[in-house]
């Protein structure tokens, strides 16, 4: 079909003018298609390296004993991986104070590590908040509601965002009643810093700090029970060490009352030895008197065995007697 040449001239600007907004569109398609990819890349890299950075500090934990070589490693690898100006790790006591006992800080911002701060720093409304397992994420302290104490410390620390993460120890369940339940305990805070202006905090930096938490908790449940190994090990030690030293001086005494029997026994074989040498060698009848005053006969002689068993008390008249045992000389031969 031919088209009158009236309107071929008429038909052309709008031909071209329909191309043209084709190839627009077309190329914001692509462009926006190309974004979102890249995007998609971008979220799946980052995630790629959440999970590196989090399978890393726990091959860290597995590896090390070292909870405080645990935890520097952990706040100097957040501190990089959210490019925050300083990630610290505080930690709790018993009676509502604390103490910064790790941080990596950018050389631009003043330290906090070993600092101290009585428990009016941290409000019991927060401390009951984090032990229950909330987070907190603040885009800019000027404007959130904070306690006066806590303005003063961001503003002297120079302040401006923070994101505070929780780290719970969990209980053991209470001995002889496995049915109760007890709550975890506050061991602490991680905590990241932003002093060069405001951040809006991402879900993903969030869910990325609670990990570490745990991971955190982990190491602190390892380091105290290797602790407590330790000091079993220690007792246990000195308990062995006692015994045997007990022993020693047991078996010292043994030995000794060894000897000393051995001492008596060959006195006596020596003593006998004697006493049948000289009853042999001698002439006479010899007589010995035991403990219940009984003669013994010492000679096999059998004129003598007459006498043998008799008493002061009984079948010798005390004059015999006396005149027998009157004429045993010291050395026990009768005159």
């Amino acid at each position: 079909m031919l088209i009158p040449l009236f309107w071929a001239d008429r038909l052309l600007p709008f031909s071209l003018s329909l191309n043209l907004l084709i190839l627009v569109a077309v190329y914001f398609y692509f462009k926006q298609e190309n974004a979102k990819k890249q995007r998609t890349e971008g979220l799946l890299r980052q995630q790629t390296e959440r999970e590196r950075l989090v399978t890393q500090i726990a091959q860290h934990i597995r590896q090390s004993l070292d909870l405080d070589h645990v935890l520097t490693t952990t706040v100097a690898e957040v501190q990089q991986f959210l490019q925050a100006d300083r990630v610290l790790i505080y930690r709790l006591w018993s009676d509502g104070s604390g103490c910064v006992i790790n941080e990596t800080v950018l050389p631009l911002y003043p330290r906090v590590l070993g600092q101290s701060f009585p428990e009016e720093v941290f409000p019991q409304a927060y401390h009951q908040a984090y032990a229950l397992g909330k987070t907190r994420a603040i885009a800019n302290v000027e404007e959130a509601n904070i306690e006066d104490c806590l303005v003063a410390f961001v503003k002297h620390f120079g302040v401006k965002a923070k994101l505070v993460v929780p780290i719970l120890q969990e209980n053991r369940q209470a001995e002889g009643h496995p049915h109760i339940a007890i709550p975890p305990t506050l061991w602490g805070l991680l905590i990241a810093h932003q002093c060069s202006n405001p951040r809006q905090w991402e879900d993903w930096e969030v869910e990325l700090m609670k990990q570490l938490a745990n991971q955190v908790a982990i190491a602190v449940q390892q380091s105290e029970l290797y602790e407590q190994l330790q000091q079993l090990n220690t007792q246990l030690e000195h308990r062995v060490q006692h015994r045997t030293e007990e022993l020693a001086n047991t078996n010292a005494t043994l030995q000794a009352e060894i000897a000393e029997r051995q001492r008596t026994e060959a006195a006596l074989c020596h003593t006998n030895y004697t006493l049948q040498a000289l009853i042999a060698a001698s002439p006479r009848a010899i007589f010995t008197l035991d403990l219940n005053d009984t003669v013994q006969n010492l000679e096999p002689d059998r004129r003598t065995k007459c006498l043998a068993g008799l008493s002061k008390r009984r079948s010798v008249s005390p004059t015999l007697f006396f005149k027998t045992t009157q004429n045993i000389a010291p050395c026990g031969r009768a005159s």
